[in-house]
């Protein structure tokens, strides 16, 4: 047996493609600028954006997958009060009673994502920005180690939640199995 913990065992796999490296703070501040440096400075506005979507993504992505596979109960924790889910082409419109029956009735699942994109969407009037997530990979259901792996694809919305600044919640997500 390897010397893994029982809670590094049961971490899904996460490979990205790439990351993006902080800007310097001189690219933060500028003087009044021109309508040229205004239109360079938008750009480095949305720059930023994308890069602070990725990292909640990248966050989320960690948390969400491993509680998916290790802790279950936990999982209501991530949606919003009255999400909007679509699971293998099946609507759940039942909120918080529909999360909960979906993850308890899912057999045990091992995932490996294999790569995530986060894009931010437009800002709502309080600042934030919703961010919408897409990852693909494979799961393997059950215990055994021979269970066959099948391709899946989620696409979430991810929506702030107004009682932390830096909690995301899953207002909708689209989930697909490749078989």
């Amino acid at each position: 047996m390897s010397g893994k913990s029982v809670s590094q065992a049961k971490r899904p796999i996460l490979r990205y493609s790439h990351t993006y490296a902080p800007y310097p703070a001189a690219c933060l501040t500028r003087p009044s600028p021109s309508s040229d440096q205004a239109q360079s400075q938008t750009s480095i506005e949305g720059d930023i954006l994308i890069q602070l979507s990725y990292s909640a993504a990248k966050a989320f992505v960690t948390n969400y997958y491993t509680d998916l596979q290790a802790a279950r109960t936990k999982l209501k924790e991530y949606y919003a009060p009255t999400p909007s889910i679509s699971w293998n082409g099946n609507d759940l419109s039942g909120g918080a009673a529909d999360v909960e029956k979906l993850h308890t009735e899912m057999p045990a699942a091992t995932y490996e994502v294999q790569c995530f994109d986060a894009q931010p969407l437009t800002p709502n009037g309080k600042g934030q920005c919703s961010i919408l997530l897409t990852t693909n990979g494979y799961v393997k259901f059950g215990n055994e180690k021979d269970a066959p792996s099948r391709g899946f694809s989620e696409t979430i919305t991810l929506e702030p939640d107004d009682s932390t600044p830096v909690k995301f919640l899953i207002s909708t997500q689209c989930t697909r199995f490749v078989f």
